[in-house]
């Protein structure tokens, strides 16, 4: 009896161990989901940035155009 008793509390230790570290990790994860997300948004925002900037540079190619036109 005694020696289940010591089985199972080994068993019971082993189980917590591993409680702990998939806690540990959840948390590690949840840390790289938020770093994942600030990510994303600055890449987006980059990416809005990036077609106003071609966008006006569109424009700017129009006028030039519409300019060289006239000249001719």
């Amino acid at each position: 009896m005694l020696e289940i008793l010591t089985k199972l509390n080994e068993l019971v230790g082993i189980c917590e161990a591993r409680v702990k570290k998939f806690d540990q990790e959840k948390a590690e994860l949840a840390g790289k989901r938020i770093n994942l997300a600030e990510v994303e948004k600055k890449q987006n925002a980059r990416e809005d940035e990036i077609k106003k900037e071609d966008e006006a540079l569109g424009k700017k190619k129009l006028l030039v155009q519409t300019i060289a036109e006239a000249k001719a």
